[in-house]
C-alpha cells in the first residue's frame, strides 16, 4: 500500500528572496519593472549578459573549508532555514536519504582553478579544493558533512529538471516505504559555462522572464537553492505533528525528441501534466498556480526544398544522381538568419558493379545583423564519417584564437564551425571479391576534401590551409538490422587527424 507524502520543512534562497517568507511574497506580488536592471559583478569579463546573482559573501554559516564554494554556501543557507522550520527540530536520526539535484555543482570554482593555471601557470595551494568542488556531487557531500549524515546519498543531474526529479525520487521512496524521511534539494550557481552557453544559443535577454507574455524576449539567468523535508503522512499524524503541505501527484517523462527543444505541438508537456493530474486524482480546474519553465522566445522557421532523384536503386546505387537544394529562414526574436545548401551524389557506371561517384555539399548562411555570423548551433561543421572521413566530427575549419591567458592571441586546434561549407568526395566503387550479392555490400576507394569558413577568412590563404584531405578505403554493408559503414583513411599533413 502506497503511503501519502507531506512536507515538514522548507528553505530557499534566490533572487526572489533570501528566505521562505520573502520568496512567497515575491510570487504573490511580482516586480512591476519589465527589464532586468541588475548587472553581474561575479565575473572579470564583460559577458554582455544580464542576470541575478546572490551575495554569497553575506552568508554567515559554518562550512568545512574543503567544501567552500558558491553552490555549497547557497545550499547550506537554504538547508539551515529548512531544518529550522522542521516540525521535528533537532532530530536528524530519522533522516533516511539525501537527494540533491544540480547541473553545475561547484563549476564556478573549477573554472577559476583552470583560469589560474592558464594565467599564472601555477595554482595557489588554497585553491586546490576548487577542483574537488567542481564535481556535481560535491553539493550532496557538503550537505552530508554539515549534517554528519552517513546514510543514502543521491545526486541527480538532468539539467533544468534536476531538482524536480530529486523531489519525485524522494516522494517515491516514502510512498514505497523505503524511508520515512527524506531531505531533497536543488542547487545551482552561476558560472561561465552556463552564462556563455545560453548566450551562444542566443537565448538571453534583458527583460524579466514572462513565459506567457506576447512580447517575451529571452531569459534572465539566476542562481539559488531550495530544500524540502519529506515524510510519511501516517508517521507525522501518528506523532501529532503539523506539516506544510501534501504531495498529491507528480510525473516525469523522457521524450527523446531533441536535446534542447520539446515537441512543438506541446504534446509531451501535455501528457506528463495529464499523468500528474491523474495520479493526484485532480482536474485542471483544481490547479491555482502554474510554475512555467523555459527560455520563452517566439521562433519561426521557413523551409524550401527542391529534390531530384534518378538513382537506379535506393540502397547502394551504381548509376544516376541525387540532388537537393534547400533554403532555410529561421529566427528567435531579433536574431534572424538564413542558410542555403546544395547536395549532390552523381554516379557514373563503368561496368557491372563498377562505378565512379562524386559527392558534394556546399552551403552558405548569414545572420541579419552587423557581424553576420550564424549562431553557434546553426553553423556548418565539417569532418567525420559522413563528411571528410579520417577527421573528428566538426574538427575542420578556422582555428579558434585564445582570448586570454599566457597564450592569448595564439591559435588552438579547435573550431566553432562557419558560415560557409565546402565538401567534395570522389570514389571508385568496385565489386567485393568472393561475394555474389553486390546489392548488399559495396566497397570503395575514396578521396575526400572539405572545411568550413567564415566570410572574412574565405579568401585568405590561411583558411584554405585548414582544408582537410584524406584518402582511404570504405565499405558499406546492408545488414538485417541497419546499414553499417566502415572506413580506413590517411589524412593530409596540412591538418592532423
Amino acid at each position: 500500500m502506497k503511503r501519502n507524502v507531506v512536507v515538514t520543512g522548507m528553505g530557499v534562497i534566490c533572487n526572489a528572496g533570501s528566505n521562505i517568507n520573502e520568496f512567497f511574497e515575491s510570487i504573490k506580488n511580482p516586480p512591476r519593472s519589465e527589464t532586468c536592471e541588475k548587472e553581474l559583478t561575479l565575473f572579470d569579463d564583460d559577458l554582455g549578459v544580464m542576470g541575478y546573482q546572490v551575495d554569497t559573501d553575506a552568508i554567515d554559516i559554518d562550512i568545512n573549508p574543503k567544501y567552500r564554494s558558491r553552490s555549497n554556501l547557497l545550499a547550506l543557507k537554504s538547508l539551515k532555514e529548512c531544518i529550522g522550520n522542521y516540525r521535528k527540530m533537532g532530530d536528524e536520526t530519522n533522516l533516511g536519504a539525501i537527494i540533491i539535484g544540480s547541473s553545475t555543482g561547484g563549476q564556478y570554482e573549477g573554472e577559476q582553478f583552470i583560469l589560474d593555471m592558464i594565467n599564472r601557470k601555477s595554482v595557489k595551494n588554497e585553491n586546490i579544493n576548487y577542483m574537488t568542488n567542481c564535481a556535481i556531487s560535491s553539493v550532496a557531500d557538503c550537505v552530508a558533512d554539515y549534517l554528519n549524515f552517513d546514510g543514502e546519498l543521491v545526486t541527480i543531474s538532468t539539467a533544468c529538471t534536476s531538482s524536480s526529479n530529486s523531489l519525485i525520487m524522494g516522494a517515491m521512496m516514502i510512498e514505497q516505504g523505503v524511508h520515512d524521511c527524506v531531505l531533497i534539494g536543488g542547487v545551482d550557481s552561476l558560472c561561465y559555462t552556463t552564462l556563455l552557453g545560453f548566450k551562444s544559443l542566443r537565448l538571453t535577454g534583458k527583460n524579466i522572464s514572462t513565459p506567457f507574455g506576447n512580447n517575451r524576449k529571452g531569459m534572465v539567468v539566476g542562481e539559488g537553492a531550495g530544500f524540502l523535508i519529506l515524510e510519511s503522512k501516517d508517521k507525522v499524524t501518528e506523532e501529532n505533528r503539523n506539516y506544510y503541505s501534501e504531495i498529491y501527484g507528480y510525473a516525469m517523462s523522457s521524450d527523446a525528441y531533441q536535446m534542447t527543444s520539446p515537441l512543438e505541438n506541446g504534446e509531451s508537456a501535455y501528457e506528463v501534466m495529464e499523468l500528474a493530474l491523474k495520479k493526484a486524482k485532480m482536474s485542471p480546474r483544481d490547479i491555482d498556480f502554474v510554475n512555467a519553465h523555459g527560455v520563452h522566445f517566439p521562433t519561426y522557421t521557413f523551409d524550401i526544398t527542391w529534390n531530384r532523384n534518378t538513382l537506379n536503386r535506393g540502397m547502394l546505387p551504381t548509376s544516376g544522381n541525387l540532388q537537393t537544394f534547400s533554403l532555410n529562414l529561421s529566427g528567435k526574436f531579433n536574431y534572424d538568419w538564413f542558410k542555403a545548401s546544395y547536395k549532390i551524389r552523381q554516379f557514373w557506371e563503368l561496368a557491372d558493379n563498377w562505378s565512379i561517384v562524386y559527392k558534394g555539399q556546399f552551403g552558405y548562411g548569414r545572420a541579419f545583423n552587423k557581424k553576420g555570423n550564424l549562431p553557434i548551433f546553426a553553423r556548418y561543421y565539417a569532418g567525420g564519417i559522413n563528411s571528410v572521413r579520417g577527421y573528428a566530427m566538426g574538427s575542420l575549419g578556422d582555428a579558434i584564437t585564445r582570448a586570454s591567458g599566457a597564450d592569448a592571441g595564439k591559435k588552438v586546434n579547435d573550431t566553432l564551425g562557419g558560415n560557409i561549407l565546402f565538401e567534395s568526395s570522389i570514389a571508385l566503387i568496385f565489386p567485393m571479391p568472393f561475394v555474389k550479392d553486390h546489392t548488399r555490400i559495396q566497397p570503395s576507394i575514396f578521396f575526400d576534401a572539405g572545411s568550413t569558413f567564415n566570410e572574412n577568412s574565405f579568401v585568405t590563404k590561411e583558411a584554405w590551409q585548414n582544408v582537410g584531405y584524406s584518402v582511404g578505403l570504405g565499405v558499406t554493408w546492408i545488414t538485417p538490422f541497419a546499414p553499417i559503414t566502415f572506413s580506413v583513411s590517411f589524412c593530409s599533413i596540412i591538418k592532423s587527424c
